[in-house]
């Protein structure tokens, strides 16, 4: 499979040959390591408030995930697993950032582009939205998913409007990723799952399990409302699931 750079680090499968390689991988995993330490760590400071602060510790991790675990090479296989005739060598694919507009609007973190040199229209690869979302691991609790399900904002007059967010808008996203970092191990716990829009029928519709009372945070002029999912709970669609790292819970 060919590999298109897109965030100035080479995918690790890349560098498995000679120590000179091997030592660069190291090296760079090292910093996109760092990177997600320090972008953490203004997290906590931030106490998650801003928006910038809480989306910068997102995609830091999200790119030291994709290089260690090869995350968006496993959605890629799994995408294009059923296209026999085509050479499995010869998939490229690209990530590229969303626009601001789309995320804020759409909740897309990133568009991934799957093409190959024997589509019939080369031309018009694989459009596939994806969105993230990253948060902290404590090992004394449950591992649960986090989605927002709608933010409410309030003006100074005590009056207020309801902006719907993950939840709603599952129907625009082709792969859901969460991330739970360890700030103890520095590594990251992942689950990617494909046709999110399922979770948003089982939630409002078949009432299953998989999702307790929205749980409220914020002040005065925005408070969110937070679900936070069970992969475990029956009615969990984990055949969904594309890819599952989990090298802290057991």
């Amino acid at each position: 499979m060919i590999y298109e750079d897109w965030n100035d680090f080479e995918d690790a499968s890349h560098c498995l040959e000679g120590h000179e390689e091997e030592t660069s991988c190291q090296e760079k995993l090292e910093k996109l390591k760092n990177n997600v330490i320090k972008a953490f760590k203004e997290k906590e400071l931030d106490k998650g408030s801003n928006f910038e602060t809480n989306n910068n510790f997102s995609v830091q991790v999200d790119r030291f995930a994709d290089f260690n675990h090869h995350v968006y090479r496993s959605i890629v296989q799994d995408f294009v697993k059923d296209c026999t005739g085509l050479d499995p060598k010869l998939w490229k694919w690209i990530v590229k950032d969303a626009s601001s507009y789309m995320d804020q609007v759409y909740c897309v973190d990133r568009t991934l582009l799957i093409s190959h040199p024997d589509f019939l229209y080369p031309e018009n690869p694989y459009t596939l939205k994806v969105q993230f979302k990253a948060s902290g691991y404590d090992a004394n609790k449950q591992l649960l998913l986090p989605i927002r399900k709608s933010i409410e904002h309030f003006n100074q007059k005590g009056n207020s409007y309801i902006q719907p967010r993950e939840l709603s808008l599952l129907n625009n996203i082709d792969v859901f990723i969460w991330y739970h970092w360890c700030p103890i191990k520095h590594d990251v716990v992942i689950h990617a799952l494909k046709e999110p829009r399922q979770l948003f029928r089982l939630i409002q519709i078949d009432k299953k399990e998989i999702a307790g009372k929205p749980v409220r945070y914020g002040d005065d002029f925005k408070k969110v409302d937070m679900l936070y999912l069970n992969p475990t709970a029956e009615g969990f669609p984990n055949k969904n699931l594309i890819f599952v790292q989990s090298p802290i819970v057991h």
